[in-house]
């Protein structure tokens, strides 16, 4: 469909259709290429998808070097617009959570508690910006992650609220 082929909303939708398994006429490596597609076209949701596609094997060998690249790679165009510009309040929750996994499983390069923590404080302050925009629900919460990884992970590194680090006034001074 010509209406579909440049709009990377749709894309993404029809890609997650196809990976899903629910359009039995066509292979899940469809819904890949429409991925690559949409991200290709600039779409950062199409990018989170196919690192999860590297994550999970969906249609791909199993990278999880290659997937922490994708999203590194996106992070770092995102959050200096994120935090100069305010903008990318969209998608950015989404990518700091993913940081914030990476290098507390020791998926990225190396395993780093504190790095960890830094994006899970990171991911709360974007997604409270989001959900102000948009209210709540209307994209993933991850509300109960975030406060369970933080809380354990300002344990593990020493942290209390107050600290630097874990002061919402100055988090943003202190973040990279």
């Amino acid at each position: 469909d010509p209406h579909v082929r440049n709009d990377t909303a749709a894309l993404n939708a029809l890609a997650l259709i196809y990976l899903s398994g629910a359009v039995k006429s066509r292979n899940k490596m469809k819904g890949f290429e429409l991925l690559a597609r949409a991200a290709a076209l600039g779409s950062m949701e199409a990018v989170y998808h196919m690192a999860d596609c590297y994550l999970e094997g969906n249609e791909v060998e199993v990278d999880e070097s290659f997937a922490f690249r994708l999203i590194q790679s996106a992070f770092s165009d995102l959050y200096p617009d994120f935090a100069t510009k305010k903008q990318n309040w969209d998608v950015l929750p989404d990518f700091a959570v993913r940081m914030g996994d990476f290098y507390r499983l020791g998926l990225g390069p190396f395993q780093d508690d504190f790095l960890a923590l830094r994006y899970y404080l990171l991911a709360s302050v974007a997604q409270s910006v989001r959900d102000g925009i948009l209210g709540k629900g209307v994209f993933s919460d991850y509300t109960e992650h975030l406060d369970q990884q933080i809380k354990l992970l300002a344990k593990s590194c020493q942290c209390q609220r107050g600290a630097p680090v874990l002061d919402s006034d100055t988090f943003f001074d202190t973040y990279g």
